[in-house]
């Protein structure tokens, strides 16, 4: 009797997958097979996942059929929640605007520019608050606008803009 043994290459789909909602990732089974078999009823050595799930692949591997499975899961997109995205303070106040999301752990980054005015102490920053000394150097009302970004991971949500509008300092007179 002559027995044969095979080495078989495996398929190896990688480690599981977290994704954005929304996005797809792009599974492969790797090279040099004669035929594919996913779960889905693709029979190609790539596919795109775009839903969250299980998915499983067999392969060709000289005589043995080989197999993997891997788990996509979706992280889902953070998006602002504030009702309101402006807000006026005085020259010297903490702009103190709480940022809300609909997703619990979402962190914020945001840049700042000059809208109009005269206006310091306003800069790019991350966090939960926008807390910030705004100074208006003129003599009329200037506004700061920020770009809000809410992330998750890696996944990131629309940008929103606020407007904080830094109105003028009363001046104070004194009479002798």
């Amino acid at each position: 009797i002559h027995i044969s043994f095979y080495w078989h290459t495996p398929v190896n789909l990688g480690p599981d997958i977290v994704k954005c909602s929304g996005d797809s990732v792009q599974l492969d089974a790797g090279p040099g097979r004669s035929w594919y078999l996913w779960n889905t009823g693709a029979t190609t050595r790539m596919i795109w996942a775009t839903d969250a799930g299980t998915y499983f692949v067999q392969a060709s591997d000289v005589h043995c059929t080989v197999s993997d499975t891997i788990h996509v899961t979706d992280t889902p997109l953070p998006f602002i929640t504030n009702e309101s995205h402006s807000k006026s303070i005085c020259s010297g106040e903490n702009t103190n605007i709480q940022l809300l999301s609909n997703v619990t752990g979402t962190d914020f980054h945001w840049t700042a520019s000059l809208t109009s005015g005269s206006i310091s102490g306003f800069s790019a920053d991350s966090g939960a608050v926008i807390s910030q000394n705004l100074i208006n150097n003129g003599s009329v009302s200037g506004v700061v606008t920020y770009h809000v970004v809410p992330v998750i991971g890696t996944c990131a949500g629309d940008t929103v803009g606020f407007q904080v509008t830094v109105n003028t300092g009363d001046s104070v007179k004194v009479s002798v």
